[in-house]
């Protein structure tokens, strides 16, 4: 669904026309667009390469995270930690991958920003989780406790990537011509 509706939306078509199956940001056919007129081998491939890179990015700083600064496990405890993580959320990543969705994308994006955010680097953080935003608006949730906490360069570039990214498409290919 997302090559097809990259090509509309390139084209200048309406994705989101009466009973369209496309029920996405734009910003999903946007970051779709690169690949809508691969061949249909050379585009799966492309999209796993990206999936798998995020899919890394998920787990490395999901593993990071959850062992701070000053570990206070062994390294077998946390081989055994690692498996353990690795063996509950295998069934979802590989779901994700197999049907070629953007969740695998949108964790990888959501676990690198707080990364980023864990080691004070606000701007990078606030970009990759407006990124994630840009695609579901779950990450969104951030932002009352970006506030709360008065992280405001955060709180201001997510917002930011958030608009940026879900107006690309118009400032790209302009509004649709239907």
């Amino acid at each position: 669904v997302f090559k097809h509706y990259a090509r509309v939306l390139a084209n200048g078509g309406d994705i989101y026309h009466e009973g369209s199956p496309f029920m996405y940001p734009p910003w999903m056919a946007t970051v779709t667009a690169p690949i809508a007129w691969m061949p249909h081998i050379p585009a799966r491939i492309a999209w796993g390469i990206a999936n798998m890179f995020f899919l890394w990015k998920a787990i490395q700083c999901a593993w990071n995270l959850s062992i701070g600064p000053n570990p206070t496990f062994s390294q077998s405890q946390r081989v055994k930690i690692a498996v353990a993580g690795l063996l509950c959320s295998a069934t979802y990543f590989l779901n994700c991958i197999s049907h070629q969705q953007f969740d695998v994308i949108i964790a990888g994006l959501i676990f690198w920003g707080l990364w980023e955010l864990s080691r004070s680097k606000p701007v990078i953080s606030g970009i990759l989780l407006g990124m994630g935003a840009a695609c579901k608006m779950t990450p969104l949730l951030f932002l009352p406790y970006f506030i709360y906490r008065g992280y405001w360069k955060e709180t201001l570039t997510l917002l930011l990537t958030f608009i940026f990214c879900n107006f690309l498409p118009e400032a790209l290919w302009g509004l649709p011509k239907d």
